[in-house]
């Protein structure tokens, strides 16, 4: 298995993972194939998010005098997007851990709260 292979391996892990500790709403916030079809920035998910900027690299990393290189400015802008999405993830990942907020139990009930909420 190459390398490639292998980190798509672990990143379906981690999609799993997430999925089954922390909800479906969680898991569209790490992988979203939905709104990262869609093609806006806005909505992407954070593996849409990496995904986009690791095309913007490629196209740095092969610019040539015929096709110039994207934007640096640009490029900082999509870095630091990629960065508060992924650690306001992780935090709220941490908070859900130390207030005990993991495993279907945990979001299988506020789904459920809010449904009964929503019918009133």
């Amino acid at each position: 298995m190459n390398a490639v292979n292998a980190w798509n391996v672990k990143w379906n892990l981690y999609r799993a993972l997430v999925l089954e500790q922390f909800g479906p709403e969680m898991q569209k916030r790490f992988y979203d194939e939905k709104a990262d079809s869609e093609a806006s920035w806005a909505n992407y998910s954070i593996t849409g998010k990496l995904m986009s900027f690791h095309n913007a690299l490629e196209e740095l990393h092969n610019a040539t005098p015929d096709k110039p290189p994207p934007d640096v400015k640009a490029m900082e802008k999509l870095y630091s997007s990629i960065s508060q999405d992924t650690y306001g993830f992780y935090s709220e990942v941490i908070a859900r851990i130390q207030e005990g907020r993991i495993g279907k139990h945990s979001w299988a009930a506020s789904n459920t709260q809010s449904d009964h909420s929503d019918a009133r």
